[in-house]
């Protein structure tokens, strides 16, 4: 299995963008209190889906592909389809709870499972 936290760049290119199929990312600060909430709702989603690629980069290490990707608050989950971003989703376009978090992992099962 490889390593859900993204150390590098070399890294988020060889296993985001030049993988075949689907990668789920989680971009997440540090210090986040909507990570808390959205935390166990995904290492839910990985326990019931093993088969899903998932992976988390930290803003704070990585500022350069927030910007890229466009996220602009924290936790965003992107979902990439070879290479390509084709979907983003923000705990904060959620009620910032554990109902928001659930509603997030619903959408990311969804969007993995198309």
């Amino acid at each position: 299995m490889n390593s859900l936290m993204i150390a590098s760049k070399e890294q988020f290119e060889s296993e985001v963008l030049k993988s075949h199929g689907k990668v789920s990312v989680g971009f997440a600060t540090k210090v986040c209190a909507g990570c808390a909430f959205m935390q166990p709702e995904m290492i839910n989603v990985h326990k019931e889906h093993p088969d899903f690629v998932m992976k988390s980069v930290f803003i704070d290490d990585f500022p350069d592909l927030a910007d890229q990707y466009g996220i602009t608050s924290s936790p965003t989950i992107c979902i990439f389809k070879d290479g390509n971003l084709v979907g983003k989703q923000a705990l904060a376009e959620h009620e910032v709870s554990t109902v928001g978090a659930k509603e997030v992992a619903a959408w990311v099962v969804k969007m993995m499972t198309e």
